[in-house]
């Protein structure tokens, strides 16, 4: 589905990621963590071609990034990121209806069946209710969740997501990650999600990639990558690693006394 073959991105004297080699297949849920400066919104840039490689290749189902029209990749991609500030005043309808522009001939107004798929994608995020507001008067959380029914109006493949429960509350923190696994189940959706709440991703995602300064330092299911040694190494500080009641999976609790791990 998405292929980096030998990747090197730089932004002016300031080279980001290094020699990046990476698959990822159909209807993956991949979490991407790393320190703030690792490269990982920088990855995600590139995936939707925002910014361009300064050598090495990107594909995307088989086929080199370059080879699609910006409307071709927006029907494949979805992008939500971290901070969505329209320049002019709409109504929440009116943003989530933007993500039908792809499917959409020209510059002609939306169809009914562009209603209909916006509202279905505000029904999946819980949003319905604000579809009259003003975007600029919703909470940061509020505005997520509309920004999230936007990209589903585009009917992706693929779902990148920037830091995208930044500004929720821990229920609808898990309300938006319990949505994004249903999507992945149910449509076979590929999502890439860059977070730094490491427990989120260690409870919603099959796979974690690790970046520290430019390189991927970890790849590779939950648990053989979330290890004690592994996040010592990767944040510098002390942690303890124990297993989620429910589940097995590893929960991260760093090491209040600051000792040894």
């Amino acid at each position: 589905m998405i292929k980096f073959t030998d990747v090197f991105f730089s932004y002016p004297h300031n080279p980001v990621l290094h020699n990046i080699q990476l698959s990822v297949g159909g209807g993956e849920f991949v979490g991407i963590i790393g320190p703030n400066g690792a490269g990982k919104s920088t990855l995600l840039k590139l995936i939707d071609r925002i910014i361009r490689p300064d050598s090495g290749r990107i594909f995307l189902k088989n086929k080199s990034i370059n080879e699609f029209t910006r409307k071709q990749l927006a029907r494949i991609l979805g992008y939500v990121q971290q901070d969505f500030s329209p320049a002019y005043q709409f109504s929440v309808s009116d943003i989530v209806l933007m993500g039908r522009f792809p499917h959409q001939k020209g510059w002609s107004f939306e169809s009914k069946i562009d209603r209909e798929k916006a509202l279905g994608s505000m029904e999946a995020t819980d949003c319905v209710y604000l579809k009259d507001r003003d975007f600029t008067t919703l909470s940061g959380g509020e505005k997520q969740r509309v920004v999230l029914a936007s990209a589903l109006a585009q009917e992706p493949d693929i779902l990148l997501l920037d830091e995208p429960t930044t500004a929720l509350d821990l229920k609808h923190q898990y309300h938006f990650y319990q949505i994004l696994k249903t999507l992945q189940f149910k449509q076979q959706m590929t999502i890439l999600s860059v977070t730094h709440d490491i427990n989120l991703a260690s409870q919603f995602c099959d796979r974690i990639i690790i970046l520290k300064e430019g390189k991927i330092e970890a790849d590779g299911p939950v648990k053989e990558v979330l290890r004690a040694d592994m996040i010592q190494k990767i944040y510098g500080i002390p942690v303890q690693v124990i297993h989620h009641p429910e589940n097995s999976l590893p929960v991260i609790l760093p090491s209040i006394s600051g000792g040894s791990v």
